[in-house]
């Protein structure tokens, strides 16, 4: 099958209340891990349209891709952290900000 890809870039943002001895709402090497084993495992080098179960019959366009992205982290988050903002880059003059569904 042919296809084409990216190098996408994805900027993931969180939010919650700072962690009184460290000052973090996070420590960015755990936020960089759940970034890694819930996605980047998943998606690097693969073929997006039959390869990543959590995509499945789904079009992979950023769009997409974005909101699927942040159902996965969401799931893998320490409590009392959440997802403010995604923004996955396309290309250097394309991307894309998902702030979750308004409930």
């Amino acid at each position: 099958m042919h296809g084409h890809g990216h190098n996408y870039e994805l900027e993931v943002t969180v939010v919650g209340t700072p962690h009184p001895d460290t000052g973090y709402v996070m420590d960015i090497g755990q936020l960089r891990q759940i970034v890694e084993s819930s996605l980047i495992q998943w998606v690097d080098h693969r073929n997006l349209n039959v390869d990543v179960p959590f995509l499945a019959d789904q079009i992979p366009s950023s769009e997409n891709l974005i909101v699927a992205f942040w159902n996965q982290l969401r799931l893998h988050l320490p409590p009392g952290v959440e997802l403010f903002r995604l923004r996955l880059w396309e290309t250097p003059r394309n991307c894309f900000e998902y702030y979750g569904e308004a409930l």
